[in-house]
């Protein structure tokens, strides 16, 4: 299990990674209205640097009614695909989500 820091607190993070670092799936769950109108970044820790990582979010996290207009790029059905490094290090971009609101991200290589 990896947890993973974040600099409002009303945002909750963690994730599970396979053993061979193949597959992973990490919660975004806001527990609270944010402190900032634009939450930032999410690093994910814990994968293979050198992989390729599609992700896209599990059902019924998938539509996510959030505070934005459109629907964040790594909410639809394609998802995005990024190195494990760019994953680890800048991370992706945290949709807005309404409080007590959680979107499910599953990670796979290859």
């Amino acid at each position: 299990m990896v947890r993973v820091d974040h600099a409002d607190p009303a945002l909750w993070a963690h994730g599970v990674v396979s053993h061979d670092r193949t597959e992973a799936v990490f919660a975004l769950t806001s527990v609270a209205t944010p402190v900032a109108a634009h939450p930032g970044t999410l690093r994910l820790p814990g994968l293979d640097p050198d992989a390729t990582y599609r992700l896209r979010p599990l059902p019924p996290t998938d539509q996510v009614p959030g505070m934005e207009r459109g629907t964040p790029v790594l909410c639809t059905k394609d998802g995005i695909t990024l190195p494990g490094s760019v994953l680890e290090h800048v991370g992706i971009q945290i949709p807005n989500l309404h409080p007590e609101q959680l979107i499910l991200l599953h990670l796979t290589s290859g």
